[in-house]
Formats: C-alpha cells, sequence, structure tokens
C-alpha cells in the first residue's frame, strides 16, 4: 500500500508547487508530469495480484459476476462497478480490466 500513498503523493506536490494558480493553462511540464502520473498508477493497478485486503473481495465477488451473470451483478453493487465488471467478464479482461478501468477513474480525479 505504500506504493500507492508514494505515487498519490507526486500530484499533491505538484498543485502544491504550482503556486495556488487555478484553471488557466498549466503548461507542458505540467501535462507531462500529470501524463507520467497517470500512466504509473495505472501500471501498477493494472499488473496488481494478489495484494492488498481487498483483493480477495473483489476477486470473489468478479467470480460471483462471471457465473451468475449481469442480473446478479447489478443486484449485488452499485451499477457503475457492477458495469465495469460484466463488460471486463464479456471481454476476457478479468479483475485486471476491472483494476484499470477503477484506477483510471481514480487518477483522472486526482488530476483534476
Amino acid at each position: 500500500m505504500f506504493p500507492y500513498w508514494l505515487i498519490l503523493a507526486y500530484p499533491a506536490l505538484m498543485s502544491l508547487l504550482r503556486g495556488g494558480r487555478i484553471g488557466g493553462s498549466r503548461g507542458v511540464g505540467a501535462f507531462l508530469g500529470f501524463a507520467g502520473f497517470f500512466l504509473l498508477y495505472n501500471f501498477i493497478s493494472l499488473v496488481r495480484y494478489d495484494t492488498a485486503g481487498d483483493w480477495y473481495t473483489y476477486n470473489i465477488l468478479f467470480e460471483e459476476i462471471l457465473g451468475r451473470g449481469s442480473g446478479y451483478a447489478f443486484g449485488r453493487t452499485d451499477w457503475g462497478f457492477a458495469a465495469v465488471n460484466v463488460i471486463s467478464a464479456e471481454l476476457g479482461g478479468g479483475l485486471y480490466l476491472v483494476n484499470l478501468v477503477c484506477s483510471a477513474i481514480l487518477s483522472i480525479g486526482v488530476i483534476a
């Protein structure tokens, strides 16, 4: 979990170093910095396997959705996460695709 905290500290530090400017152009350097954060964070989330305390819970949920279908998924969890799981199951992406989509949503929110 510590690497995730370090990675999330990076955009926070970049925001502090911007000097509190809100809006306007962030410049090429800021864009490249945030793009680097986005790629690194999502890569680490993508290759995550059997780590952290939530892995088993999400894996069990995904396996249940895979076996029981979308009707079960939408009754078991919120619609957005259920949709990501169902689409990933249909595409054969497994829990890796679910992790990638969720980390992309998180990292976009961090950057914004």
